[in-house]
């Protein structure tokens, strides 16, 4: 009978399975999208995403002014959230000035949730000074993203319906 503890078997399997564990995350990385891997040219303190915090915050800013505003609607758990994150900061960033980028915690912020129905996570709403737009369900890529933002800009945008919600 061959005792696990004792056999020389054993070491050797823990190590294969860190190795390959070690493999599967670099694979990961490897292939993880542009927006998710911190830039070197800007400082990692440089905050372009406004983080809105009370419904008054967000009356104030998103429905207050004109012009487009983009709003991520977010879960502190969520980790497509999280991969999400700093493909909008890099976007915010390129468009300083133009468009500004704002963030908001869907779960403490709930009223402001009910209203823009948002179930899923993250979400994230196109406005102009008319409210919401477009809205995208999901984790989506960079160019996505832009390439609406783009369309919106040049005024050649459309409007979703419900059912393209």
């Amino acid at each position: 009978m061959t005792d696990y503890k004792t056999s020389s078997k054993t070491p050797g399997r823990k190590n294969k399975l860190v190795v390959l564990g070690f493999i599967s995350l670099a694979v990961v990385l490897a292939f993880l999208p542009e927006g998710c891997r911190r830039s070197k040219d800007v400082p990692a303190e440089v905050k372009n995403v406004v983080a809105i915090e009370t419904t008054e915050q967000f009356q104030a800013k998103v429905l207050g002014e004109d012009g487009l505003k983009v709003v991520d609607f977010y879960a502190v758990w969520c980790q497509p959230c999280k991969i999400l994150a700093p493909i909008l900061e890099d976007l915010a960033g390129e468009y300083k000035g133009k468009v500004p980028f704002y963030k908001l915690d869907a779960e403490q912020l709930r009223d402001l949730s009910a209203r823009y129905e948002i179930r899923a996570y993250p979400t994230v709403l196109l406005f102009d000074s008319t409210g919401p737009v477009h809205r995208w369900v999901g984790l989506g890529k960079r160019a996505m993203y832009k390439e609406t933002i783009e369309q919106y800009i040049a005024g050649k945008g459309k409007k979703q319906t419900q059912a393209e919600k």
